[in-house]
């Protein structure tokens, strides 16, 4: 088994340990909205997502955590790793996207 983090293998063999150091640096480089990026978003359609569902990139919007200042939709899938309930009120609707393509 090897983990291999953009490219770089950096660790193989039968068992694996990776320190938070070398899992830090394989993503402290991805540009923000980059596959393996993560963003607090609200669903642009106030639709109910649950958490490992996907979703669209041109659905979402990034947030601050009231669910307000939205930026602009985003590209790409992304799949949702809390939930939201589907309200008007942008505040139930923010929660933690990682961009998987």
């Amino acid at each position: 088994m090897a983990f291999i983090s953009n490219g770089t293998t950096v660790a193989s063999g039968g068992s694996v340990s990776v320190s938070s150091s070398a899992i830090g640096s394989g993503t402290s480089g991805l540009s923000a909205g980059a596959v393996g990026s993560y963003m607090l978003a609200v669903m642009d359609v106030w639709a109910q997502e649950t958490f490992g569902n996907t979703e669209a990139g041109s659905n979402l919007k990034p947030c601050n955590v009231a669910g307000t200042g939205a930026g602009g939709t985003q590209s790409g899938t992304w799949r949702c790793l809390g939930g939201t309930v589907g309200s008007t009120d942008a505040s139930y609707n923010a929660t933690v996207w990682l961009r998987i393509s």
